[in-house]
């Protein structure tokens, strides 16, 4: 992510999906397995989350916590994703639960080398990728 979405984030998007909720317990955090996964890699947050949501200082802390990244993981809470757009938010979202649901699956998978991630992330973690993810989605649902 480039720090262009850091100063015009509009959208952000936190549901306590299964698998979101089982990786945010794990105190190794998320596990590159898979090529998918390499979008996120060094673009995941990490918050040390054990309050209320709801507590007003929690926010600018999220927020801190999240910098230039567009994805965190809040420990034993679950996933949250940020975009320019309520659709970049939401496919990124879309991403990051499709890769949870993988590292929970394969617990024992053996992870990608930081060198090749490194290489699929220049790629797949552009200004667009989350964008697009929901318009395949989009498509996927209402178009059949």
């Amino acid at each position: 992510m480039s720090k262009r979405l850091k100063d015009s984030v509009n959208a952000t998007f936190h549901l306590h999906p299964m698998e979101g909720v089982a990786v945010s317990a794990l105190e190794d955090g998320l596990m590159i397995v898979d090529q998918t996964a390499c979008a996120l890699y060094n673009n995941v947050a990490y918050h040390g989350f054990e309050g209320l949501a709801v507590e007003a200082e929690e926010g600018p802390a999220i927020a801190e916590g999240l910098g230039e990244k567009f994805a965190m993981i809040m420990s034993n809470h679950g996933l949250m994703t940020v975009g320019r757009t309520v659709e970049e938010a939401v496919g990124w979202f879309v991403m990051a639960e499709r890769v949870a649901e993988v590292h929970v699956k394969a617990p024992n998978g053996k992870a990608i080398s930081d060198g090749a991630a490194a290489v699929a992330a220049a790629t797949m973690s552009t200004d667009l990728t989350g964008w697009r993810v929901f318009q395949w989605l989009r498509r996927s649902v209402l178009d059949g």
